[in-house]
């Protein structure tokens, strides 16, 4: 027996785009069906076809399984558990081997055969060049090999070069050949030490001319015309005086240092304060301390404002996200206060309790899902909520859209309504107004368009109002 799912058109135009190519990395927005494109390949191959490695997210191993099983016959061995027991798995038969990425630090046995399909799910993880991580990705012998991400590249192209080097070795040149051609750095000295900083980047759209090859990409709005939209809503708070106060501080600090050092740690204060004043004074990074230690006033009308939303919208299924797990915690209690439901899900508990609150949030209506970002970015569907709250705000546009994917994809039947909440006269008002009013590099690379570093769009943005 076959794949036994329904493929649409361009579905199935990206299966025939990976028989054609040596390798091949599928670029389709979040929810457009990677998974299955890659199923339905590897079960038209099966008959001729070596064995094939999923190597995912340990949060969506189990989702692949499930895939696989409910649209094939084939056999499937999830490599999990004790090392004993791993490498009992290992000498199972079957077809699919499924695991998630560290199985490549620790289980050679990974490496003693030639795959017939190398699948990386979510394949940013070995965007990292000098890890160890990617460098045994590299490692791996398949006849075909197949990179699946909705946002390939985050912030950078050299989110891009290891991706690339894992399917096309040497096409784009070692590391510094590629650096020196597509990065534009800048020397820069810190405390009499002189390095390279990254500028900007160039010849974008030549990368982009290279990786269009092997490289199949489709956006939502080019493929799911009936897909409901997504309706944009921010919300606006203010500082108490004392978190002002504290906030300009930071600023005077940032405008002083930009010219000598970086200034990074300095943005992450203002995001902080900006977000509850309790994790800018709780902070333990040794760098922010001193001004943690000048906050005195810890009321958040961010807080308030989002707890006024969540009781005028009882009745809806809401998602929100936040970048701190700190935040989530607090937010949690603010709820239990008011005696609403809800779970909670950061990297504080254990991946089975994880998928456990997520099934009962599929199917429990009085339940709103608190979500930590870096903890579920990957592979979580959550077609069934219509209210999606971004507590605070990435840098990266490539992780702003990743949250709205988790809501809006195949299968979502209501308007999703994306609510930011901004802190006014903050860092976050500047970060949204770039992330929903530019395009930046990853679109040239990817789409050939016009790229901005957000960070030096920031300093911009603040200079105006100096």
């Amino acid at each position: 027996m076959t794949y036994t799912g329904k493929l649409s058109k361009y579905q199935t135009e990206a299966v025939d785009f990976i028989k054609a190519k040596k390798s091949t990395l599928i670029g389709y927005d979040l929810g457009l069906g990677k998974t299955h494109i890659s199923m339905a390949y590897c079960e038209d191959l099966k008959p001729k076809n070596n064995d094939v490695l999923v190597l995912c997210p340990a949060s969506i191993v189990l989702q692949w399984k499930e895939e696989i099983e409910k649209f094939t016959d084939s056999k499937v061995t999830i490599i999990n558990g004790v090392r004993k027991k791993r490498c009992q798995q290992w000498e199972e038969r079957s077809y699919y081997y499924i695991t998630n990425y560290e199985k490549l630090r620790t289980d050679n046995q990974i490496f003693h055969r030639v795959w017939g399909v190398v699948i990386l799910d979510e394949c940013t993880k070995i965007k990292s060049q000098k890890a160890q991580l990617t460098r045994k990705a590299y490692m791996l012998r398949a006849n075909k090999k197949i990179c699946l991400s909705g946002t390939p590249v985050h912030n950078s192209p050299n989110d891009l070069y290891s991706i690339v080097n894992f399917l096309y070795p040497y096409l784009l040149g070692n590391y510094w050949q590629f650096a020196n051609r597509y990065i534009d750095f800048e020397p820069r000295e810190i405390n009499g030490r002189t390095f390279n900083e990254i500028k900007g980047f160039q010849n974008l759209d030549e990368l982009h001319n290279k990786i269009k090859m092997f490289f199949i990409r489709k956006k939502k709005e080019d493929v799911l015309t009936e897909l409901p939209p997504v309706i944009y809503e921010t919300l606006t708070c203010v500082m108490n005086p004392n978190q002002y106060n504290v906030y300009e501080r930071i600023m005077d600090e940032i405008t002083i240092l930009q010219e000598k050092e970086n200034t990074l740690h300095l943005f992450t204060a203002l995001k902080l304060l900006s977000n509850h004043p309790s994790l800018l004074k709780e902070t333990e990074g040794e760098k922010i301390k001193q001004f943690g230690s000048l906050v005195s006033d810890t009321k958040s009308d961010k807080l308030r404002v989002l707890m006024e939303f969540i009781e005028q919208n009882k009745d809806k299924k809401i998602v929100l996200f936040s970048q701190y797990k700190k935040m989530i915690y607090i937010i949690s209690e603010e709820l239990k206060t008011k005696g609403y439901k809800h779970l909670v899900c950061t990297g504080g508990i254990t991946l089975k309790d994880r998928n456990d609150n997520i099934n009962k949030f599929k199917q429990d209506k009085t339940i709103n899902l608190l979500i930590n970002t870096d903890t579920l970015a990957y592979g979580v569907n959550l077609q069934e909520a219509s209210i999606l709250i971004n507590y605070d705000l990435h840098y990266s546009e490539a992780d702003f859209y990743q949250r709205i994917g988790r809501l809006h994809r195949i299968g979502q039947r209501s308007s999703v309504v994306v609510i930011n909440i901004i802190t006014q006269s903050s860092i976050e008002r500047k970060v949204l107004k770039i992330l929903m009013g530019k395009q930046n590099m990853i679109d040239q690379i990817i789409d050939g368009k016009v790229e901005t570093n957000i960070f030096n769009d920031i300093m911009m943005e603040m200079r105006k109002e100096k």
